[in-house]
């Protein structure tokens, strides 16, 4: 992690994410006996990336709790200092989508 610190800091965050939710889905898989565990947070992970990046300016700038956002110290403070407005529209894409496909009469 401190190459990725180095190199890539605003990749730590959601490397970590993933990482956990790795590993919590391949667990839950194995003690449930239900292989399809990763079906159920797909739908969940594109919003939850996209808001890390959309809503990067909100971070705190050190990690408060286990696999909770923020903003490494070493991103430079211009990188997070506005909201960019093509990540907020994206994020209202993502979001709108979700609501729109999430419900299950509209799935058919």
């Amino acid at each position: 992690m401190d190459v990725l610190q180095q190199q890539a800091p605003l990749f730590v965050w959601p490397v970590q994410f993933c990482l956990g939710a790795t590993v919590t889905t391949y667990v839950l898989s194995v003690l449930t006996g239900n292989v399809s565990q990763v079906d159920r947070v797909w739908t969940f992970l594109p919003t939850i990336y996209t808001a890390y990046y959309a809503l990067l300016p909100l971070w705190p700038r050190t990690p408060q709790m286990l696999l909770l956002p923020y903003t490494p110290q070493t991103v430079d403070q211009s990188s997070v200092g506005t909201s960019s407005p093509r990540a907020l529209l994206m994020l209202a894409l993502v979001v709108g989508c979700r609501c729109v496909h999430g419900k299950p009469g509209l799935m058919r």
